[in-house]
């Protein structure tokens, strides 16, 4: 019997991406707890920090969804490198 295949909505993969970038989570413990493959879930990170520069393109058209996926994701840098500033203080 044909396995069907998932799919995965864009909520979703941003959610894994900025767990991983935040660093409140491994790529490897993300896998393991979604049952991912972590070429997948590699793929989906590049594929997310590429197109994070299209947020500041002028003329371009955001989702609004997508435009607050992609400020999570700036907080989620600044804040972990304010903390890797302090740690290293």
């Amino acid at each position: 019997m044909a396995q069907t295949r998932r799919n995965f909505s864009a909520e979703f993969k941003a959610k894994v991406v900025l767990e991983i970038i935040s660093g409140s989570k491994t790529a490897a413990e993300v896998c393991r707890e979604c049952n991912l493959k972590a070429d997948l879930v590699s793929h989906w990170k590049n594929e997310f920090l590429t197109s994070a520069a299209q947020v500041f393109e002028n003329g371009t058209k955001v989702d609004p969804q997508q435009a607050q996926n992609y400020l999570l994701f700036d907080f989620s840098i600044a804040s972990t490198n304010s903390l890797s500033l302090i740690s290293s203080a």
